[in-house]
């Protein structure tokens, strides 16, 4: 047991024995347990705490839990799944330009750090370099579009030199140059809607009941927010001397996952339900929105360990 364990239980202990002392809590005739009687002949009655509950189990799986156990019902368990609505912009150099600018012919995104640079903007979300190797980059650049394939496009009046899906004497071309190759990471601030979430099934189950469905479909101002970092990841890249630019336009992929259990909607400001008392939600799905499309692990942990807190100031 850690020195900050054995601390948090000495808090317990003696916040619990203040409540006692000071008459704050009433233990109810159902919760008494044990009789415990000492050799000296004093006897003490052990009572049963009442249960606290947490939940845990991500944004799809906490409201699905929730919507298979007998509980209240809430419109907005399950609702308002945001998920920074991405994309991916790429920059193609020649060995030339990339051997005048840093003095050697090739980018080689595929070595050293995976992410080096990070470019956040309040209100749209954030930009930032992934170094992927050949096989990932391929998938996450060229292997899925929402517009198709580059052929069925015109990009004459884009930032961009191609947009969609390649495929052919295209692909092979740019393949075969991805070692001068740069792609930037588009990750949208998406916004929670109500048409959004997690649903189940009926006749499909595991051993946890009707399994969970999904749904998103971004906003036109989720749309707009996206085609904004988009043009400003195909700037950054013009600036910086690539030759050729192409963008992705992704299909809705869940990049990071939250708000599907809301707090001020499900959740109160601890992350203890509105409509369950004693249970507390201390995962991604408690946050409001998308935290402004940075990623979301350290705010998640954070809250974890706020809400821990939480639960030992009310119950304990």
């Amino acid at each position: 047991m850690t020195p900050k364990t054995v601390l948090v239980l000495l808090r317990s202990l003696l916040r619990s024995i203040g409540s006692l002392l000071g008459g704050r809590i009433r233990f109810p005739q159902h919760r008494l347990g044990s009789v415990l009687e000492l050799p000296e002949g004093d006897r003490f009655v052990l009572y049963r705490e009442t249960a606290l509950r947490s939940a845990a189990a991500g944004a799809i799986e906490t409201p699905r839990l929730w919507k298979n156990a007998d509980l209240p019902r809430n419109e907005w368990v399950g609702r308002g799944l945001t998920i920074h609505f991405g994309d991916n912009v790429m920059g193609l150099w020649t060995a030339d330009d990339l051997d005048e600018r840093l003095g050697k012919v090739t980018v080689d995104q595929h070595e050293g750090q995976d992410i080096a640079a990070r470019f956040d903007h309040p209100g749209l979300g954030m930009l930032q370099t992934v170094g992927t190797t050949p096989g990932v980059g391929a998938i996450l650049g060229f292997g899925a579009s929402a517009s198709g394939f580059t052929f069925q496009n015109d990009p004459a009046d884009a930032p961009w030199d191609t947009t969609g899906r390649l495929a052919g004497p295209e692909l092979k071309r740019l393949l075969g140059e991805y070692r001068r190759m740069l792609q930037i990471l588009v990750v949208s601030d998406d916004r929670p809607h109500r048409r959004n979430g997690v649903t189940v099934t009926p006749g499909l189950a595991d051993e946890h009941g009707p399994i969970p469905v999904v749904n998103y479909e971004p906003s036109e101002g989720d749309q707009k927010r996206r085609d904004e970092l988009a043009t400003i990841a195909a700037d950054i890249l013009r600036e910086g001397g690539a030759s050729h630019v192409h963008r992705s336009d992704s299909p809705p992929t869940a990049l990071h996952v939250h708000s599907t259990m809301r707090m001020g909607t499900v959740l109160d400001e601890a992350c203890e339900a509105y409509d369950v008392d004693r249970l507390f939600v201390a995962d991604h799905s408690a946050l409001s929105n998308g935290v402004g499309g940075a990623n979301p692990t350290n705010t998640g942990q954070a809250l974890a360990a706020r809400t821990a807190d939480e639960i030992l100031d009310r119950h304990f």
